[in-house]
């Protein structure tokens, strides 16, 4: 198994390892292509007769699987751990990077270097010594949440977490938060229908999650993520925070609609303007097994 990143939860001081294994056929496609991440259902999700699927649905932000559509987006996201030779890139060694750390005091946003090495990837390489895989790791000692680079405006200082009670929220349901004396509401909608009458696990379709608040005496209601179909996987908030500086806290949320992939993508407040809340900035795409 290839060890990809590691993720801290708002929510509890808990550490995740995401594991990422492509198979050879995945490697010889690129992330681009939509069979690269297949299901593991022996009738894929997409099929069922329970899911009501939009036709003119459309992802947002852009599928992720369209590399072309993180160049949209200005800043590159990564995180620490072990990835496949497409997921870092040599221009990522000489970028600037500010990171959101970890340690006994809580989180906080501090300039970083990166620091890379080549290294085994175990399922894609064939021969001993290729060393197509990537080892991410940061000067920084304490433990890293997120890696951001090409947003302007950064700089060191605290990161008070908001405290998100619910991290996946289905259609139909929401969730409240306050910060800094402000009230925000995650909302999703979409169609969601049990896999059978004895199962817990929902079907979800044309998924649409929002987040809404009164700033300034205007409500804002705008859209962060939506999704023609989540496949055994659902939207997660990782984390919610003031992270740029403006007193409204940012968030990173996994937008991946796959079981096979995390998404990690940063929506920050600051550069959203004054008709939205948030906006979206980047993102990170690892494949999994």
């Amino acid at each position: 198994m290839f060890n990809n990143a590691i993720r801290l939860s708002v929510y509890a001081v808990l550490t995740y390892t995401f594991i990422s294994c492509n198979s050879g056929k995945a490697k010889q496609a690129p992330i681009a292509k939509q069979d690269t991440l297949t299901s593991k259902r022996d009738t894929p999700a997409v099929d069922s007769e329970a899911f009501e699927i939009d036709s003119n649905f459309q992802n947002y932000p852009l599928d992720f699987i369209n590399d072309s559509a993180v160049l949209k987006y200005p800043a590159r996201i990564l995180t620490t751990g072990q990835f496949h030779e497409d997921e870092v890139t040599r221009e990522d060694e000489g970028r600037s990077w500010y990171g959101i750390f970890m340690n006994s005091a809580g989180y906080y946003l501090d300039s970083t270097s990166l620091i890379t090495k080549r290294v085994e990837d175990p399922v894609s390489d064939e021969k001993e010594g290729q060393n197509t895989g990537w080892e991410v790791k940061t000067s920084n000692s304490d433990t890293s949440f997120l890696l951001i680079s090409g947003v302007e405006g950064l700089s060191k200082r605290k990161i008070v977490p908001a405290t998100i009670r619910k991290k996946e929220i289905l259609p139909g349901e929401s969730t409240t938060f306050s910060y800094n004396g402000i009230t925000y509401t995650l909302y999703a909608t979409g169609n969601k229908h049990k896999e059978s009458k004895e199962s817990n696990f929902f079907l979800v379709s044309n998924y649409r999650l929002f987040i809404k608040a009164t700033i300034n005496g205007t409500e804002r209601n705008q859209m962060l993520v939506s999704s023609r179909v989540c496949d055994d996987t659902m939207i997660e908030i990782l984390f919610a925070g003031d992270i740029d500086g403006d007193n409204i806290p940012d968030l990173i949320i996994n937008t991946s609609y796959h079981y096979n992939a995390i998404v990690p993508t940063l929506y920050l407040s600051k550069p959203a303007g004054d008709k939205e809340i948030l906006k979206v900035m980047g993102w990170h795409v690892s494949v999994g097994c």
